[in-house]
């Protein structure tokens, strides 16, 4: 398992900075060191990386963002 996540960190090396490729080949293979992890916590963090998540606060609570 080890050499075949070696072999895709240097094929991501050579796809380039950016949100395209590079980005998803990098979640799938934090998907596959980690398989322990939910969907759900993978999900979570890349709503926080993309900026698509909101900061939750105790007075949300009692009166939720619209």
């Amino acid at each position: 398992m080890e050499e075949k996540l070696a072999v895709i960190r240097r094929l991501v090396e050579q796809l380039g900075e950016g949100d395209g490729p590079r980005k998803t080949v990098e979640r799938f293979l934090r998907r596959l060191a980690h398989p322990e992890v939910s969907e759900e916590v993978w999900e979570g963090f890349e709503e926080c990386e993309d900026g698509r998540a909101i900061e939750i606060r105790d007075e949300h609570f009692a009166n939720p963002p619209v």
